[in-house]
């Protein structure tokens, strides 16, 4: 059985599964010690650690088969091993309704380093939820450590269950009506919690309404119905006028029809407000003109709520020019942000490549946004195809950016992006977005004619740093499971360490984790560390002889496969999406038995399409078959790759051809248009370290060819 399906209890990988083992360690990094006796990654293998493996695995099955007294036996000989916290992990998690408060609290104590002490602590929680042992989850509950709506619901109905004083019982009931207001039904848990609520009256007709609100915002008319129940007479008529089978016109004028009561006032302004939000999709000018006639019947955030869907609809019908000469912002709208609203209108100015259209939202854009590079390039142009401005850069270096946006999550791809001043000439903010090692860098220096600047650096190692990253006890415990095959386990611990570890730090544990053939966790180390400028770390040549060699069978750029690859899952051969994909190349089951099929290869299951040369194989050769269906286009291919290949048909149908740069900019998912200029950036990068000339775009890529 694979390790892949035992994640709940990785331990019984070893058993069943047998080890995957750790991979030949490779050659040591320019500026890292060479000598054996000196190499830092001798910390992660040897004789002694090869018997205390052998060990620690027959601990474990002397554990699974109920022997405890040898488990213990064993478990002491292995006091020094990088893994002794597991084997106590696993001892008290095989028998924890056994486990006591204080065997618990003392693991966490002396464990508390490590990851293992929340976990067993989640896994705790659950346990005495299930034996209804209140009194102890109430005295452990801590959000922080078992976040979610179950535990928390648990976690309310144990404070409720072991409350002495009625500030106590106050304090649960209101945790308890927090939870019970979401805009869907919540986990089985929390029914005895709700019941509780509903018995005792503390589902008030306000507290109903807002329930109510949220179930109709979500479109879950039958939660919305159940809680009619709960509304006193003027809500009741209310929700009954939203929840009516007729047109949204028709039920903004029932609700206007409505006499309420003071208290109700609130809830008249909210029907009515998403009354018009709806009517506004169905009959736009009927709309607008009852805001008009309305306004001074709603709040000022209503009416910004309902201003917005009114300019989302005109969006969605192309009315462009309308919305342009619209005075900005609009009066419902002064005082709200409406960032995500203008940028969206800018980007179906350029879709449309309406320059003019473009220049009006990119000025009313907040400064932050206009600094971002997509929109300071798409400036430089918009402005250059309008005749305002030379496309060459004036002599003298151009202004250096004035802010930089925060780094990114842990496993992004990207460095985070110059910010560009806003008062330059086309040329100039060209030649500034130019000095970027990015897909609107590279674009820019295309449009100069100058080369690309990569920017690359080549640390300084030092032994010393080494030595003490490789003795930190969760590096060493990282490398451990990845030795026993535990690599969900593994990378988990050096995420751990990759938050902890200094910068300079996370640097060594990038170039150890890369020279151990690591590379997914050496590119974490060094996007924690932001060390964007160290190419051989961020962009490894993992794989480079399977990798070659399939583009010689496919005759695809090496650079390209390298650049999907990377993308897909920074060559961590046993990745696998939410959506299903594997591999290092993240190929569905189905796409891959087609290609298996065409090859001729027999795949005797999925986990077949998980084995790296197996992946690789299937992988270039799928991209080749979508290079051969868009005549040899990356943009295209790519595209397709990540969205597949009948969309990608669709949008080039329905946008046409053109510049490639502005088609990318149409791709109407945000998800693939990225990977699509990631992708090729990425080919621009490769290309440099394998000594393949890569441009952004080849010559017969400039343009995308007219739909037949």
């Amino acid at each position: 059985m694979p390790a892949l399906l035992l994640r709940g209890w990785p331990c019984l990988a070893l058993l069943l599964g047998g080890l995957l083992g750790a991979k030949a360690l490779a050659t040591e990094a320019e500026g890292m010690p060479r000598a054996p006796e000196l190499s830092p990654l001798r910390h992660f293998s040897g004789p002694n650690l090869d018997r205390q493996r052998q060990a620690y695995r027959s601990a474990l099955a002397s554990l699974y088969g109920n022997n405890l007294p040898r488990f213990e036996r064993q478990r002491a000989a292995l006091e020094d091993y990088p893994l002794a916290p597991y084997l106590a992990y696993y001892r008290l998690l095989r028998y924890l309704s056994k486990a006591s408060e204080a065997d618990v609290l003392a693991f966490k104590s002396r464990y508390g380093d490590s990851r293992l002490g929340d976990r067993l602590m989640t896994h705790w929680l659950e346990n005495l939820a299930r034996r209804k042992q209140w009194t102890l989850y109430a005295r452990h509950y801590d959000p922080a450590v078992a976040p979610g709506t179950t535990p928390a619901c648990h976690g309310a109905w144990a404070q409720l269950q072991t409350a002495t004083t009625e500030g106590e019982r106050a304090e649960a009931l209101a945790a308890a009506a927090t939870l019970w207001l979401a805009p869907r039904s919540q986990p089985k848990a929390c029914d005895p919690l709700f019941e509780a609520l509903i018995r005792e009256g503390h589902i008030t007709p306000s507290l109903a309404w807002d329930r109510f609100m949220l179930a109709l915002e979500a479109r879950r008319p039958a939660l919305a119905r159940y809680l009619l129940r709960f509304l006193d007479s003027p809500r009741l008529a209310l929700g009954e006028a939203l929840l009516a089978r007729t047109s949204w016109a028709a039920r903004a004028r029932t609700v206007i029809a409505l006499e309420t009561a003071t208290p109700a006032t609130g809830a008249r302004a909210d029907a009515l407000t998403l009354t018009l939000r709806r009517w506004a999709g169905q009959d736009q000018e009927g709309a607008e003109a009852a805001l008009g006639a309305w306004r001074d019947q709603l709040p000022g955030p209503s009416q910004a709520s309902v201003r917005m869907a009114l300019l989302d609809e005109q969006l969605a019908q192309d009315d462009m020019a309308r919305l342009t000469q619209l005075p900005w912002p609009p009066v419902e709208l002064r005082g709200e942000s409406t960032a995500d609203l203008v940028e969206r209108f800018a980007e179906k100015a350029l879709a449309d490549g309406a320059w003019e259209a473009l220049l009006i939202w990119l000025e009313r854009m907040p400064g932050w946004m206009q600094g971002q590079a997509r929109w300071q390039y798409w400036r430089a142009h918009s402005e250059l195809a309008l005749g305002l401005g030379e496309a060459a850069a004036p002599l003298g270096a151009p202004p250096e950016p004035t802010s930089t946006p925060t780094a990114p999550p842990l496993l992004s791809a990207q460095p985070p992006s110059r910010t560009t001043p806003f008062a330059l000439s086309p040329g100039a903010r060209l030649a500034t977005l130019a000095k970027d090692r990015s897909y609107y860098g590279f674009l820019a220096a295309d449009r100069l004619g100058q080369p690309y600047q990569l920017a690359e650096e080549r640390p300084a190692y030092r032994f010393e740093i080494f030595e003490r990253v490789a003795q930190d006890p969760a590096v060493r415990r990282a490398f451990e499971l990845r030795a026993l095959g535990e690599r969900p386990e593994a990378r988990l611990e050096l995420l751990d360490a990759a938050q902890r570890l200094s910068r300079e730090e996370t640097l060594h544990l990038a170039a150890l984790a890369d020279r151990a053939g690591w590379h997914r966790m050496a590119i974490a180390a060094t996007v924690q560390g932001e060390h964007w400028d160290v190419l051989d770390l961020r962009f490894p040549l993992a794989f480079e002889g399977p990798l070659r060699a399939r583009a010689d069978a496919t005759a695809l750029p090496p650079s390209w496969l390298f650049a999907i690859t990377r993308q897909e899952s920074a060559f961590m051969s046993d990745a696998r999406s939410r959506v299903g994909a594997l591999g290092l190349m993240q190929l569905m089951p189905g796409t891959a038995r087609l290609v298996a099929k065409d090859l001729g290869l027999n795949l005797d299951s999925r986990w077949a399409i998980l084995e790296e040369e197996t992946n690789l194989t299937l992988g270039s050769h799928y991209l080749k078959q979508l290079s051969d269906r868009f005549d040899g286009h990356r943009v295209l291919a790519s595209a397709a790759y990540n969205a597949g290949p009948h969309r990608v048909s669709q949008w080039h149908q329905r946008f046409g051809g053109g510049t490639t740069a502005e088609w990318i900019e149409r791709i109407p998912f945000d998800e693939t248009r990225r990977y699509v200029q990631n992708v090729l950036a990425y080919a621009v990068i490769y290309g440099a370290r394998l000594g393949e000339e890569m441009p952004l775009f080849r010559p017969q890529e400039r343009l995308v060819p007219a739909p037949r």
